[in-house]
């Protein structure tokens, strides 16, 4: 046996042939599979860690309530603040090495420019679909198939339009703000396009993660409703399918993050204009 066979079957191999672990996951023949675990122990190891997350946030929840930091209660741009402390530090030690895996699956980046022209390219289709949602739910959809205001659309106005038309910019209007345009695109994009969309791949592969991600983006917009708002859901998935469609064209999910964030903004200072106008 040659010297450079022993060392691969021995998972010793040094240099630039060195294995790739996805390569070798997808491999049901290779000798290195059974130092690395089979692919369903790393599929079940990641939903465990997924359910763990999950946990937290339910507890976080019940412990605001408790002690009186609830929806009702105390400034909820604090109450976010508290939140995002915990669950940060939590999702980067428990993802960050399947994020990782997720960046190497889909292999080398595209350059900043071809980058950017998916974004907008994405960006331009994905308003013209929401366009076109909205007429078709204004025009033929009975206004009874919508629930009422979800409690993150009144969060909005509440604590960032209503203030900045007012003048009456605090802490508050900051943190939330913070949290709209750039905290929450991160953690959403986290959780959705990293974790959900590398688990759902090793599961279903690359079109399934696509469409599963996507209803599960939109169904995570959801909470907080006191039914199922047809028109959020349906604009939801179609923004759930652009930012996918952005990670597989731009192969990394800082590009997906900066969409999101426009996104975000966006819709943010466009409510902003609409009301002061309104107002005025």
């Amino acid at each position: 046996m040659r010297s450079c066979e022993f060392l691969s079957r021995c998972g010793m191999t040094r240099g630039p042939a060195r294995l790739d672990p996805l390569r070798m996951m997808k491999s049901t023949h290779n000798p290195a599979m059974e130092r690395i675990g089979p692919k369903a122990r790393r599929v079940l190891w990641l939903i465990a860690k997924l359910t763990a997350f999950i946990a937290v946030v339910i507890a976080l929840r019940a412990i605001w309530a408790a002690v009186g930091w609830g929806d009702a209660g105390a400034p909820p741009s604090f109450r976010a603040a508290a939140s995002l402390g915990v669950l940060f530090p939590l999702l980067f030690i428990l993802f960050r090495r399947d994020v990782r895996l997720l960046a190497r699956y889909l292999g080398t980046a595209k350059k900043p420019a071809a980058s950017v022209l998916t974004i907008i390219v994405v960006f331009v289709i994905e308003i013209a679909l929401l366009i076109n949602v909205a007429i078709a739910f204004y025009f033929l959809v009975p206004r009874g198939l919508s629930a009422p205001t979800p409690e993150t659309g009144e969060f909005i106005m509440k604590n960032i339009v209503q203030p900045i038309i007012v003048g009456e910019i605090n802490i508050t209007t900051v943190l939330a703000a913070s949290y709209l345009c750039i905290t929450g695109p991160v953690l959403e994009e986290l959780l959705c396009r990293g974790v959900l969309f590398i688990l759902f791949l090793r599961l279903a592969g690359k079109w399934p993660a696509v469409i599963l991600t996507s209803l599960i983006f939109a169904a995570l917009h959801q909470i907080g409703m006191d039914g199922i708002n047809w028109f959020m859901v349906s604009t939801h998935t179609i923004s759930g399918l652009a930012l996918c469609t952005v990670l597989l064209y731009t192969r990394r999910l800082r590009w997906c993050i900066l969409m999101h964030s426009m996104w975000n903004t966006g819709v943010t200072l466009f409510l902003i204009l609409v009301f002061a106008l309104f107002l005025i």
